[in-house]
């Protein structure tokens, strides 16, 4: 079992971070999108939006099974919250994990 030492306020840093890089990320796609087509005049942005469509289609069945453990992390975040450091043990580390 884990040792819990984290409160609702742990949490909610530690989703904070999870959820950081994918929000860093939609923000900086848009901003490439609007530089490629400033540097490139013949790209016309609903090209490049038709692509992302294209493109966001085969990324999602291809990691459907990677983002429902990434959902499911954010849901133990929320639901027990872990702290850096905190140990965990179970029967597959060949220790008792009652």
């Amino acid at each position: 079992m884990a040792a819990r030492r984290g409160t609702a306020g742990g949490a909610a840093r530690n989703v904070g971070l999870v959820l950081g890089r994918p929000a860093q990320w939609g923000l900086t796609l848009p901003g490439l999108l609007v530089a490629v087509t400033a540097m490139f005049p013949s790209v016309r942005p609903v090209d490049l939006f038709s692509l992302l469509g294209i493109s966001s289609v085969a990324i999602g069945f291809a990691f459907k099974d990677i983002l429902q453990n990434f959902l499911a992390g954010i849901l133990i975040l929320l639901r027990q919250p872990l702290r850096l450091g905190d140990a965990r043990q179970s029967a597959a580390d060949g220790k008792d994990a009652g």
